[in-house]
């Protein structure tokens, strides 16, 4: 029940944080400006850090040090290329395609390293992610900016590899790291220093061009603090293909997002589209 109830809130969570991104794209604020605004909760997870290593039985080994610098690269790029498409996608577009390729990724590498059972349930429903993303990204509205498809799909797959990729390692570096606070705090505090030194700049011109707003960086770094504890618990106690599958729970808010915003065109072909991202959502919460 915890675990269960820590999913449901991380993945609401994080789709919150999505949408904030996606304000901001739409306001013209640059993918490495988004993810420097991270850089705000680094003095409390800094503070924790500190705390716990000197009060708690923490320790820093090579191996584990190993693990976190593997885990870096994947999140850091996955990141980069999630906010930058943000400015070409719908939410619920984009989610359907890290989708069809994560939940595949994910089932491979929980056979080879988990020994979870091989699910065809979990392949139709990735195939009706695909299909339903195609759908929505053909009936877009034409005064919305788009990358071709081919560019598209090779970027979602990117995108998924590279999530599944830091699962993984994260995964491993909680087993290697007895406490669960203190491996948040450190590998956190290093990811998001990276952000900081890689877009300060365009930050701080945001920041005075008034793109950003104060309640942007509040809103983001409550959510992300939040979320990095919960999903720190999921990931150290889930299988990894139900952690990757249940981000369909984030479909409902970025599909209220899309609508209200108009992301995409109401026609019979995104409503066919949506109805095959639902069979795939139920075939998923089957297989899982």
């Amino acid at each position: 029940m915890l675990y269960a109830i820590a999913l449901i809130v991380s993945k609401i969570c994080f789709a919150l944080i999505v949408v904030i991104w996606k304000q901001l794209r739409k306001r013209g604020v640059s993918t490495v400006s988004n993810l420097s605004l991270f850089s705000f909760s680094i003095p409390v997870l800094s503070l924790l850090g500190l705390f716990l290593y000197q009060t708690n039985d923490t320790s820093l080994s090579t191996e584990y040090l190993c693990i976190v610098g593997l885990w870096l690269m994947p999140v850091f790029l996955s990141n980069v290329f999630d906010v930058y498409l943000l400015r070409y996608q719908s939410l619920t577009e984009q989610t359907s395609y890290k989708l069809t390729a994560a939940t595949l990724i994910a089932l491979v590498i929980d056979i080879l390293f988990f020994e979870t059972k091989y699910s065809l349930l979990i392949i139709i429903s990735s195939l009706l992610f695909l299909i339903g993303g195609m759908l929505l990204t053909k009936n877009k509205p034409k005064v919305l900016l788009s990358l071709s498809l081919p560019k598209v799909l090779f970027l979602v797959t990117l995108i998924a590899a590279l999530d599944v990729a830091a699962y993984a390692f994260y995964k491993q570096g909680l087993l290697l790291q007895e406490s669960l606070l203190f491996h948040i705090a450190i590998s956190q505090s290093i990811l998001f220093f990276t952000f900081l030194l890689i877009g300060f700049k365009n930050m701080s011109a945001d920041l005075r061009a008034k793109k950003i707003y104060p309640t942007d960086i509040v809103r983001l770094n409550l959510l992300i603090l939040i979320y990095l504890v919960l999903e720190a618990i999921v990931v150290k106690g889930l299988p990894l293909i139900i952690v990757v599958s249940t981000s369909v729970l984030s479909l409902a808010i970025y599909l209220l997002f899309d609508l209200r915003f108009k992301e995409f065109k109401i026609s019979s072909k995104s409503v066919f589209a949506l109805l095959l991202i639902t069979l795939g959502i139920v075939l998923l919460g089957v297989a899982t």
